[in-house]
């Protein structure tokens, strides 16, 4: 592996910060919900460095707290009431945005020898390096919010060990994982704490290719898909 470069664009830093808030948040709920509380929907409202999370449980609790995670106010509101679950929509837009930015970062690389990756770090920096044929290595000492890899002149479809490698980064929160190929893109992000039981789904799972049609067979709960 080498570097090829490490930069900071505005729409890096976007991107960045709003994983840094899906996450303070993921935080907060751990941290100040029961562990025998079920969260049905989340409500969150964004200004700046300030977070208002509305929460629906069962069974119900109410009350409020505020608290500091990940240079973050965060202020928690239980209720019984019924709240809009906008929370999700932040995992998938976050996914998008950095599709798109993938795109336009590393995309023109698909037709060299070498795989391309590109990683988007929680602080922000946008780091591209140049790896092997048929693979990449990506450190491991940093905190990933998303990671890109082109596949040189062929598909998108992920392979085994690219299914591998995702979930590895998405268990230690990362939140999108995508490939480029010559058909387009297909990313793989995260809609919530990844549950033990679609880890197992794709541990367990013989295909050698995975497609967009045999990831989405697969019914997974806590993942989600975008192709473009």
């Amino acid at each position: 592996m080498k570097w090829h470069k490490i930069i900071k664009t505005n729409t890096g830093k976007r991107i960045a910060h709003m994983c840094r808030a899906i996450r303070a948040v993921e935080d907060a709920i751990d941290e100040y919900i029961p562990i025998d509380v079920e969260v049905s929907s989340i409500d969150v409202s964004m200004r700046n460095d300030t977070i208002e999370c509305r929460i629906c449980t069962e069974p119900c609790i109410e009350y409020t707290v505020t608290v500091e995670s990940r240079g973050f106010r965060i202020r928690i509101s239980c209720t019984c009431r019924d709240c809009r679950d906008t929370f999700s929509y932040m995992y998938r837009d976050v996914a998008t945005q950095f599709l798109s930015y993938a795109l336009s970062e590393i995309g023109h690389y698909i037709f060299r020898d070498n795989e391309y990756c590109m990683i988007l770090t929680l602080d922000g920096y946008t780091m591209i390096m140049e790896g092997f044929r048929d693979h990449t290595v990506h450190p491991s000492n940093i905190e990933i919010a998303g990671i890109a890899h082109t596949h040189p002149a062929s598909s998108c479809a992920f392979s085994r060990r690219d299914v591998l490698t995702a979930l590895d980064l998405l268990s230690r929160g990362s939140l999108v994982f995508c490939a480029i190929g010559i058909d387009g893109v297909l990313c793989m992000y995260r809609k919530g704490l990844l549950l033990v039981e679609d880890h197992d789904k794709l541990i367990l799972s013989d295909s050698n290719v995975y497609t967009y049609e045999v990831l989405e067979s697969l019914n997974l709960k806590s993942i989600s898909l975008l192709r473009h």
